[in-house]
C-alpha cells in the first residue's frame, strides 16, 4: 500500500493499492477497470431483479442478505445458468415470465444449492 504524494485535506490520507513498481497512474487506471467490471456485475444483478418473477426477485434478495458480497450471488445464478441450459428464456424481451416448463431462478438455484 502507497501513499499519495499529496494528502487531501480533509484530514484523511489518500490511500491507494499499487503492485510492486506500478505508478500511481497505473494503479489508479487498474482501479477503475476494476470499479468499472464491478458496476456491470451490479446492473446485472439489478436487471434480473427487475425482469424476474416476484417469487424468484424475492429468492435472489434473501440470497444477497445472506451474502457477504451481492455479486457472489450472480456468480451463483450464472453458475446455474451454465448447470440448467434455458434459464436465461425463463423471462422473455418484455421481463413477463414464460411457461412453467422453462427453468426459473428459484428453482434453478434450489436445485444447484444441493449440488455444493
Amino acid at each position: 500500500m502507497s501513499k499519495l504524494p499529496q494528502e487531501a485535506d480533509q484530514g484523511e490520507k489518500c490511500v491507494y493499492m499499487a503492485e510492486e513498481g506500478e505508478t500511481v497512474s497505473l494503479a489508479l487506471r487498474r482501479r477503475v477497470a476494476e470499479l468499472e467490471v464491478e458496476n456491470e456485475q451490479y446492473k446485472e444483478l439489478y436487471s434480473l431483479l427487475r425482469t424476474t418473477s416476484d417469487a424468484e426477485s424475492s429468492e435472489i434478495i434473501r440470497r444477497i442478505k445472506a451474502s457477504d458480497d451481492p455479486r457472489e450471488v450472480l456468480s451463483f445464478i450464472k453458475q446455474a445458468e451454465l448447470l440448467l441450459p434455458g434459464l436465461k428464456s425463463a423471462s422473455n424481451s418484455s421481463g413477463q415470465s414464460q411457461a412453467s416448463s422453462t427453468p426459473s431462478v428459484e428453482r434453478t438455484i434450489d436445485r444447484t444449492a444441493n449440488l455444493k
